[in-house]
Formats: C-alpha cells, sequence, structure tokens
C-alpha cells in the first residue's frame, strides 16, 4: 500500500507528492524485504542497511517540511519473541534522495504511538531497558521526533524546582545551623534545625553534599560565542547570579562541554535558565524554548524547556563511557527557540550534570 502527500505553496507552485510502497517477497511473507520511496512517479529503492523484516507503520510529516516521511519497525526476531523491535523514519531530502535516519529503541513490544510533541509529530515507544541503579529490567516510555535526517529523543523537563523564596543569605545562615546541628530558641534551649525544602536549589549549587561531582568533572568549556562577563564556564560555575550570554540572540549559538573517556557516566542535565538572579532580570533576559543536543558533534536529542526561573531537569538516557582506555567526547548544546526577554538576549545561568558510576 503507498502513502501520498502533496502539499500547495504559493499561487502556482506545486510540492513534489512522496509515496511509500512496502514490497513483500511474496503474497505470504508478514515482513516487507524492502521500502521504495516515490517521487512524482518516479521509484527509488531506500537502502534499508541491516532491516530484512520490516513493516511500514505510520507515513506522515515527521519533521515539518510538508513532505511525507515514513516511520518503519525493524522487526529484528522476524516474527519470534527472542528480541523486541526497533525502529527507524525514512525522509526525502531536497538532494533529491530518501535517506534512512539512525535506529531507535532496542527491544519494543508494543505498538508504537504518535502523538503531538512541541508542535511536532512524535513517536513514543515502550522500551525494555536495564535500570542501571536496580540493575533490574524495566520498560521505559521513549519519545522520538525526526529532525533533518535524524531520529533524535525529544525531552520534556522530568522535575521542575521553583528558585528559593527564601535569600541567599537566609540560606547560608540556615546551612550554618544545620551544619551544627541545632539552633537555640528564644528560651536558649537546643532544638532541631528541620531542612528547608524551599531551598532545594541552593543545597544543590552550595552545600557541598556528595553528587555526580564527587567522581565526575568536565574537563572544558567553550561557547560558539563567548562574551567578556558572560563566558561559557560562568555556565558552569555554580553561581546561580551569573551566566553565560552569547552575542546577538543567542538563536544558533552553543556550549561545549568535554569530559574525559573514564569520567562517570551522565543521565541527566539540569539547566537553570536565563537570569534567575531574581524575577526582574529573569524578564530581561531571553529564555532557551529549544534546544539540540549532540554527543560527539553527532545530533542526539531535543530538550523543550517551560518558561519558568526554575531548575529543569532532563533524564536523556546513559551516555559517557566510564572507561580509562576511551578517548576524550562532548557534549554540545545549541540553541534553536528562544522566550523573548525585555532587553537582552539568552542567558543560561547553570547547565550542570547528574549520572551513575559515583556512589
Amino acid at each position: 500500500m503507498a502513502f501520498a502527500a502533496t502539499i500547495l505553496v504559493g499561487c502556482n507552485m506545486k510540492m513534489p507528492t512522496v509515496e511509500y510502497e512496502a514490497h513483500y517477497d511474496d503474497e505470504y511473507s508478514l515482513f516487507a524485504d524492502s521500502i521504495v520511496g516515490i517521487v512524482d512517479g518516479t521509484r527509488q529503492l531506500v537502502n534499508t542497511e541491516s532491516a530484512t523484516c520490516m513493516l511500514l507503520d505510520t507515513v506522515a510529516d515527521f519533521n515539518g517540511d510538508g513532505l511525507a516521511d515514513a516511520l518503519v519497525t525493524d522487526v529484528q526476531a522476524c516474527g519470534g519473541n527472542a528480541v523486541g523491535n526497533a525502529f527507524f523514519f525514512v525522509t526525502y531530502t531536497r538532494g533529491g534522495r530518501f535517506v534512512r535516519t539512525n535506529t531507535f529503541g532496542v527491544c519494543v513490544y508494543d505498538e508504537p504511538v504518535v502523538e503531538l510533541w512541541e508542535g511536532m509529530k512524535s513517536v513514543v515507544i515502550n522500551e525494555e531497558k536495564l535500570d542501571p541503579f536496580t540493575e533490574e529490567v524495566e520498560m521505559h516510555d521513549e519519545r522520538y521526533v525526526l529532525v533533518d535526517t535524524f531520529a533524535l529523543r525529544a525531552v520534556s523537563p522530568s522535575t521542575i524546582t521553583p528558585m528559593p523564596t527564601i535569600s541567599f543569605r537566609d540560606w547560608q545562615k540556615e546551612a550554618q545551623l544545620s551544619d551544627m546541628g541545632e539552633e537555640e530558641d528564644c528560651s536558649g534551649d537546643s532544638i532541631p534545625v528541620e531542612p528547608n525544602t524551599d531551598s532545594a536549589i541552593f543545597d544543590d549549587l552550595y552545600s557541598g553534599h556528595c553528587s555526580w561531582y564527587c567522581g565526575g568533572e568536565v574537563q572544558n568549556i567553550t561557547a560558539s560565542s563567548s562574551p567578556k562577563d558572560y563566558e561559557a564556564n560562568k555556565a558552569h560555575d555554580f553561581d546561580h547570579t551569573t551566566f553565560w550570554s552569547p552575542s546577538g540572540s543567542g538563536i544558533g549559538e552553543s556550549l561545549v562541554y568535554t569530559f574525559h573517556g573514564s569520567c562517570p557516566r551522565i543521565t541527566t542535565i539540569k539547566v537553570l535558565n536565563g537570569d534567575v538572579t531574581n524575577e526582574e532580570l529573569w524578564i530581561q533576559s531571553a529564555r532557551v524554548k529549544l534546544m539540540r543536543m549532540y554527543v560527539n558533534d553527532k545530533p542526539y536529542a531535543l530538550l523543550a524547556f517551560e518558561d519558568s526561573r526554575t531548575q529543569q531537569c532532563f533524564d536523556i538516557g546513559i551516555v559517557g563511557f566510564h572507561d580509562p582506555q576511551a578517548a576524550d567526547w562532548t557534549l554540545t548544546f545549541e540553541v534553536l527557540e528562544t522566550y523573548p526577554g525585555t532587553l537582552r538576549g539568552v542567558a543560561i545561568a547553570e547547565l550542570n550534570f547528574d549520572g551513575i558510576d559515583v556512589h
């Protein structure tokens, strides 16, 4: 069966008609052995690489370019149950050819679900994975989108923590008392100090409590633009009152973090978005709305931010090596869209990490 998408542009210009067909060895075959792309009637065999048992799952405009793309199920066990399915997109490029994206999903038994995410069509899969903390196999929902010729993780914040309402000075006083373990009431009697849950971000940045940074370390931070007083390292100095702010609007600008191969692996990105010093300054600076993340210069994920003066944490899977024999590697964060500020371009107060292999 073939699917088509035809989009009219302007008054007379017509977009190509893009279709997809699944081909089977014979009428009794359960799975397609090849996928054919068709542009205005011209047929092209798609290079599906090692995939030989496939299902043409969903055809839709996944990347928003007005042309049809295909979601293909790679039936890795060819009908058996030894391993679940994987997936990839096929997309037609302006260069006149069909391209197969990277595979996503490793062991999926349920049907994929197509949903809107940040205005884009996304694919949600329920994947069987080994939990690195419990060492037990668990099921996790993962979301993917098609961007250019890559299938990227689509990640919304897993936790959002508001900035403290107490002042930093009051937090310092409270932290000192907490370190002593008690404080005095009006009568002079000692009473236990209860932790203030309102100060979670200050605790995270300044308490010195053990974290991924007990074993993890960023070797170097650079940026595509790094003006004086707003340099790249201001996004990783554990100071909520300083920030990286590139030249101009910030769209298209990027931060690059370099790690040793032996560095503990990373599972979470933690971001203070904008100049979070106070509400007035936060409104003045633009904030990140959408950010593309690269691992070793290869597109890996899209991070979608809420527009709030908070710490937003993104669960990104497991990246890195934790191997002393591995080469240095990088994470790059590219600003794609922003929420406007009233006075200046985008600011990122902190972009930090959490992960495994430490405790």
